[in-house]
This record gives structure tokens, C-alpha cells and sequence, in this order.
């Protein structure tokens, strides 16, 4: 995707659908924190899906952000273009009319088959990434830290349980800043 842009990268042949949560950038305190609670909250989508009421809003979001995917010329030819050689039906076309035919039931049953939060990557922008890795993988509890405010104690709760989480990460891989973009 290009920096600095909201809109879809068009003329990209994807070979296959990308799925990615997007953390904000937080303080190294709470980074590990945020990671685990990024791939608890992906786990609980998969495990019990979206409710009637967020799938309504999501959709009613996607049909009203779709408008903006080809206010230029240039997007919309580049949409055409992408159809044509996937020989696919362009997505400005068809796609407002399959997300208004959408039910629950099938968003619902495309994310226990489609995602899997077992296989996901994990990529990390951090000034220390052993002891981002070395957070992540051993028993060591996480806990956020929180700034000038105390949570209430079913949150506190929650995210006790969520800073013990230990993730099943196989293998990772630190590249130096320095040489990311040779």
C-alpha cells in the first residue's frame, strides 16, 4: 500500500484476499501488551463472529467508503483494468450489490474459514525487537501500563488475562533499521 494514502492501491494483482489488523504506535511499555490484545481480539472475531449489530454497521461503512475507491478517472480505469486481467467482475461494478445481498450467517462462517489467527505475521516497527520477541514468547506477563487513570476492575481483569497470554510465535526474524532499505 502507498504511505500517507486511505484509498486501495489499484493496478496491484493480488493473488490472494489480504487480511491485517493495524495496531497505532504505543510507547515500548505497552507494545507487547497491544500485540496479544490485537490477536485476542482477531481470535474472539473468528471464534464468535461479528453481531447483527456490527455487521450492519460495517456494511453501511463499506458501501459508503466504496464511493470514494474511484472519485478519478484514472482509479476507475485502473479497477477495470485489474478485472480484466483477473478475469473477474470489476469490483466497482459489482461489489455494492454483493455486500447489500450479504447476510450474518455468511460473513460469519467466511471468517472461521478464511482466518486463521494461528498463521498470522507479526511485523513490528521497535527500537528493541529481541525484547519484543523475548515479551511475546516466554511466560512473562505483559501488563499494560496505564497513564494517569486507573481502569475499572472487570477491564483490570481482562487485561490481566490478556498480559499473561503467551503467543505461539514459530520462528521471527530482527532486521537492523539500518540496512532495511538497501
Amino acid at each position: 500500500q502507498v504511505g500517507g494514502s486511505r484509498a486501495q492501491e489499484t493496478a496491484t494483482v493480488r493473488l490472494q484476499p489480504q487480511f491485517s489488523v493495524w495496531l497505532r504506535p504505543t510507547d515500548a511499555d505497552n507494545g507487547a501488551f497491544a500485540v496479544k490484545l490485537a490477536m485476542q481480539l482477531t481470535e474472539d472475531l473468528v471464534a464468535e463472529g461479528l453481531s447483527q449489530e456490527e455487521f450492519e454497521a460495517t456494511r453501511e461503512y463499506l458501501l459508503m467508503r466504496m464511493k470514494t475507491w474511484a472519485q478519478q478517472p484514472g482509479r476507475r480505469l485502473a479497477f477495470a483494468v485489474e478485472a480484466e486481467a483477473l478475469d473477474l467482475p470489476d469490483q466497482l461494478q459489482e461489489l455494492p450489490a454483493s455486500i447489500a445481498a450479504l447476510e450474518l450467517a455468511q460473513v460469519n462462517g467466511a471468517l472461521q474459514a478464511w482466518i486463521r489467527p494461528q498463521d498470522l505475521r507479526l511485523v513490528a516497527v521497535t527500537g528493541d525487537g529481541l525484547a519484543l520477541v523475548t515479551s511475546l514468547t516466554e511466560d512473562l506477563p505483559t501488563p499494560i501500563v496505564y497513564r494517569g487513570v486507573e481502569p475499572e476492575p472487570e477491564q483490570a481483569k481482562m487485561d490481566q488475562e490478556i498480559a499473561s497470554k503467551r503467543l505461539a510465535i514459530d520462528s521471527w526474524n530482527i532486521v537492523p533499521a539500518e540496512g532495511i532499505f538497501r
